[in-house]
């Protein structure tokens, strides 16, 4: 409930720079092109505002699944399970944690994908990542991850993984 309270928070946060003009927070796909071309066809770009696709990194704040509705309509649109350790609904990386989704999960997913809300698998397990893509037929993304090849660790993606997300 405290991570639900913190979450709502922030997003008042975000409401409050919306009310005074210094962002939007961009909800629609028709929001989100009119907010690119306000700034594609500006001389200057001092006293735009700045647009946001809202994502909650960590689901936590979101006490059942059911609820995912209350922050979709607020303007949430991309959510990973997790962040860094266990959260209620999946493993996470940097902590040495390998599992994969809790039973609230699915639902959780369900709810996201009839709502067409994108999953972000970054700071997810590998094994959460699997039964998430089993899951979700959805848009995925990984937001801010690297390749394991490359930058060895179990916050990066392995090759197969990687591979699922473009597939």
């Amino acid at each position: 409930h405290h991570a639900y309270v913190a979450g709502m928070a922030q997003l008042n946060y975000y409401q409050i720079l919306q009310a005074m003009g210094e962002s939007r927070i961009l909800k629609t796909p028709a929001e989100f092109k009119e907010h690119m071309a306000e700034w594609e066809s500006a001389d200057s770009y001092d006293n735009l505002r700045v647009g946001m696709v809202l994502g909650m990194e960590g689901a936590d704040p979101i006490v059942w699944p059911h609820q995912i509705h209350e922050w979709f309509e607020a303007g949430l649109r991309v959510i990973s399970l997790s962040h860094y350790g266990v959260s209620r609904y999946s493993h996470g990386t940097g902590t040495g944690t390998d599992g994969g989704l809790f039973p609230e999960t699915e639902p959780l997913l369900r709810e996201m994908e009839s709502l067409g809300m994108i999953l972000d698998v970054s700071h997810t397990s590998d094994e959460s990542i699997r039964q998430a893509l089993d899951l979700f037929s959805g848009p995925v993304l990984s937001s801010h991850q690297n390749c394991r090849a490359v930058v060895p660790g179990e916050r990066q993606l392995p090759d197969d993984l990687l591979q699922r997300i473009i597939d």
